[in-house]
C-alpha cells in the first residue's frame, strides 16, 4: 500500500507557492533550547564574547584573565560550547565551531522569536528551490510564522566596532541588508516582513546619531527593519520581533 505524504503545512505551504521547499530539518529547536543561557550570555555581552571566540579560533592572543571573560569562558564551556586543553581553549564540535561562528545568533532570533509568540520557527533553514527552470539553494538564517505572516530574518554576527575606515565592515553590512531584502521579494507574500539582525554597533549614543546612515536610509527605503547590536539583549529582541509578527508598521 502506497503511504501518500500530507501536503505541507505552516512555513513549507507559504514557501510551497513560491516554488521552494525545505532541505533538511536545520538546527534543531530542541538543541537550540538546551543551550539558551550560553545563547542569551552571548547576545547579553557579545564584545566580551567576541574576545573569547578569537582566542578559540586562534583569531587573537588573550589571556582572558579579567572577570568578565572568565565566567563566558564558564557558561559556554558548560554547554560544550568550548572545550579547554593544555593548547588553550578550543571548539570541540562542528556543531560548537558553527555556533561560535555565527550560529548563536541565528538561533538567539529564533527563541526570542518564540518567546514572542511565534507558532512555528526554522532555524538555519536551508532550502531549495525552482522559478522559471532555474534552480538554486538558499539558507534562511531564521524564518517565524506568527499566525499566517511570516517573519524572515538575516542574522549575521560581524564584529561589534565599526571602525571610520573599514569599508569592508560596511561593504558587508550593505550586502547582507540586500540579502534580506531578497529573502521576502523571492519567499514572501504581501504580509511578510523582513529584518537583518546584525551584533554590529551602529548607533552613536554620544551624538545620538546612527554611525552608517546610509545603511539606516536603504533600511527603510527597502522596508527591510534593522536591529543592531543595541537591540540584541533578550527582551527588546523579542518585543521587536511581535511587533514584527503583528505586521508592517503602518
Amino acid at each position: 500500500m502506497t503511504t501518500v505524504a500530507p501536503p505541507p503545512s505552516g512555513i513549507a505551504a507559504a514557501l510551497a507557492g513560491h516554488g521552494a521547499r525545505f532541505l533538511g530539518e536545520g538546527t534543531p529547536l530542541d538543541r537550540a533550547i538546551g543551550r539558551a543561557a550560553a545563547t542569551t550570555a552571548v547576545a547579553a555581552a557579545f564584545p566580551v564574547f567576541e574576545r573569547v571566540r578569537d582566542v578559540a579560533i586562534g583569531r587573537l592572543n588573550d589571556p582572558l584573565a579579567d572577570p568578565a571573560a572568565c565566567e563566558m569562558v564558564a557558561v559556554l564551556a558548560a554547554a560544550a560550547l568550548l572545550g579547554r586543553g593544555s593548547a588553550g581553549l578550543f571548539a570541540p564540535s562542528a556543531d560548537a565551531d558553527r555556533w561560535l561562528r555565527g550560529g548563536w545568533l541565528e538561533e538567539h532570533v529564533g527563541l526570542s522569536a518564540l518567546a514572542a509568540g511565534a507558532d512555528e520557527v526554522r532555524i538555519g533553514q536551508k532550502i531549495v528551490w525552482e522559478a522559471g527552470g532555474f534552480h538554486g539553494e538558499n539558507e534562511i538564517d531564521t524564518i517565524a510564522r506568527f499566525a499566517e505572516r511570516l517573519v524572515f530574518v538575516s542574522a549575521k554576527a560581524f564584529r561589534s566596532r565599526l571602525e571610520g575606515g573599514d569599508a569592508r565592515h560596511r561593504e558587508r553590512l550593505m550586502e547582507a541588508l540586500h540579502e534580506a531584502d531578497d529573502l521576502i521579494d523571492h519567499f514572501g507574500d504581501a504580509g511578510s516582513v523582513v529584518a537583518l539582525v546584525v551584533s554590529t554597533d551602529l548607533w552613536d549614543e554620544r551624538r545620538h546619531r546612527p554611525r552608517y546612515e546610509q545603511l539606516y536610509g536603504k533600511a527603510a527605503a527597502l522596508g527591510v527593519a534593522l536591529v543592531t547590536l543595541e537591540g540584541l539583549a533578550r527582551t527588546t529582541l523579542v518585543g521587536r520581533l511581535r511587533e514584527l509578527g503583528a505586521g508592517p508598521r503602518g
